[in-house]
């Protein structure tokens, strides 16, 4: 038994699917946005002694400033992602990063290929009217 109540005596205004489109358009910008990030080219970094990259995480980690970690790890002939975040911890086995969004993840040091600080800006803060 299907129950239908005339439009007039709803309790409030139904905008039925129309309310969703910002949700999908936001959602749908986001994994673009990821997807993006996923296939970019990565630039080859100069290769960083072991050395050099403890003074660079030991530094960072007393700042707590932003890094980006390029790993030395090649996945179809290109160089795996780099990995953004702030030191948390670390040791002279492994690094623990807090990522942009949040999640934790440990790196070991021995596949670390540079260091170097991140740039935390998006591309529509910058004003060129000033």
């Amino acid at each position: 038994m299907e129950n239908i109540v005339p439009r007039e005596k709803w309790l409030y205004n139904d905008r039925g699917m129309m309310n969703w489109m910002g949700w999908i358009l936001a959602d749908h910008s986001a994994y673009l946005e990821s997807e993006q990030k996923h296939q970019q080219i990565n630039p080859v970094k100069p290769e960083m002694t072991i050395a050099e990259i403890n003074r660079l995480l030991q530094s960072n980690w007393q700042q707590r400033m932003a890094i980006t970690i390029q790993l030395n790890v090649i996945r179809q002939d290109w160089y795996a992602p780099a990995v953004t975040g702030t030191v948390v911890d670390f040791n002279d086995e492994c690094t623990y990063l807090q990522l942009t969004d949040g999640a934790l993840k440990a790196v070991k040091v021995q596949t670390i290929r540079n260091v170097s600080l991140a740039d935390r800006t998006k591309w529509w803060l910058y004003d060129d009217s000033i």
